[in-house]
């Protein structure tokens, strides 16, 4: 478990500390609260109910093959003579009998004092570890007579499941062409609440506006520009803007402010404000061609957890190799 926590820090660590950075507490909003997805939960969205059902359905099915492994597991393995194989089939079947009671309401209490747990959002998404214990059942009662029983069944229930899933789900076909066409268009898109940066109301954001303009004046009354702004590089982490000013302003730039971001302008460091009542990014210009950079750089804690995950594969992979070589016996 440490290993696994060890190899995952470049993530965990990020995503613990980070949190401040943003609005957390809308992975928590309606419908996406524990409560309200056990299986075959109710609520008053009708939608949520239809899709939770089929999620219900699928973690049934699931437990039962796990017992039913399981039980066949603990059979062969009550034919062979080694005991570890018998203390793996307890612990895999120990394991997924904790996970049972988070998928039922009889677990709430956990949900709710347990560090972090509550964010998992969705009790189902503990399948993910019943799905490994019964790959692992399966593959342990593949012997003999049901050395081709088993894949060939278990292929069918897969392809079955497959199916119903398909039939008893509904996407609506536009969202990906329409999300297409606006990344293109350079419009843009909806986020989601939780990773909104924190004291940022999304809703005050201009829609379909350019990369950035001058705020202080944007438009002469006549309507000729008052600044010539140039993108060089727009990409996730790092935006170059030339601007020719005919006086200095503050340039707001289509971008939320994260504390990882850092703005130079000309080569030298440059305060980055926010707009009234939202995050948006903000950066006073001179007067005259200027060069703007935003980059988005690795914070101590990205730092922190890539050299641990490093650390940990690189120590495994040097005991992996330092055992092989090690003579028999030895």
């Amino acid at each position: 478990m440490l290993l696994g926590l060890a190899l995952a820090s470049f993530y965990l660590i990020p995503a613990i500390y980070e949190q401040r950075w943003v609005q957390i507490a809308g992975a928590l909003a309606g419908g996406l609260t524990p409560a309200e997805n056990f299986l075959y939960a109710r609520t008053a969205d009708r939608e949520h109910d239809a899709f939770n059902r089929v999620a219900s359905n699928m973690a049934v099915v699931l437990v039962a093959w796990v017992a039913v492994m399981a039980v066949l597991a603990w059979r062969t393995g009550r034919q062979r003579p080694d005991r570890p194989a018998r203390g793996i089939v307890l612990s895999l079947g120990a394991l997924s009998a904790a996970v049972l009671p988070l998928l039922l309401p009889v677990s709430s209490l956990a949900w709710s004092y347990l560090p972090e747990l509550r964010f998992v959002q969705f009790p189902w998404r503990w399948m993910s570890v019943l799905a490994v214990g019964a790959a692992l059942f399966t593959a342990a009662t593949g012997r003999g007579r049901w050395r081709w029983i088993l894949p060939v069944t278990a292929a069918l229930v897969t392809v079955g499941c497959g199916r119903y899933v398909a039939k008893h789900t509904w996407w609506d076909t536009e969202d990906m062409p329409t999300l297409r066409a606006a990344i293109a268009a350079g419009e843009g898109f909806e986020g989601t609440d939780e990773y909104d940066p924190a004291r940022d109301d999304r809703t005050e954001l201009p829609r379909k506006r350019l990369r950035a303009w001058l705020v202080s004046a944007e438009t002469h009354a006549d309507g000729k520009e008052d600044v010539q702004i140039v993108a060089d590089v727009w990409t996730a982490e790092q935006r170059i803007l030339r601007v020719n000013a005919k006086r200095p302003g503050r340039l707001a730039i289509r971008l939320l402010d994260y504390p990882a971001w850092r703005a130079t302008v000309d080569g030298k460091p440059a305060a980055i404000e926010r707009a009234p009542r939202t995050a948006q990014m903000m950066v006073e210009v001179p007067a005259g061609e200027s060069r703007i950079e935003l980059r988005f750089t690795r914070t101590w804690d990205r730092a922190l957890g890539g050299s641990i995950s490093a650390l940990a594969a690189s120590g495994t992979l040097g005991l992996l190799m330092l055992g092989r070589r090690r003579p028999a016996g030895a």
